[in-house]
């Protein structure tokens, strides 16, 4: 059964509350490697780089490289 538009309504009203788009544009090379990383672990991408960026915050990870990348 689809959602009613109340219910619609009351998803976009907590979803923009509650959360922010991050959106980024990901050479196809990394994508895939982060696509298959996810599928072979089974985590969805949104929840893989939140792990990600809380692992390097909390654990002060510098990703800096000397070739700029």
């Amino acid at each position: 059964m689809p959602a009613s538009e109340a219910k619609k309504r009351a998803n976009w009203k907590y979803t923009a509350k509650n959360y922010k788009r991050f959106a980024a544009d990901i050479r196809i090379a990394d994508y895939e490697l982060i696509d298959n990383y996810c599928k072979e672990n089974n985590i969805s991408k949104p929840k893989l780089l939140v792990n990600a960026f809380k692992y390097c915050v909390k654990n002060n990870v510098n990703l800096k490289s000397e070739s700029g990348e």
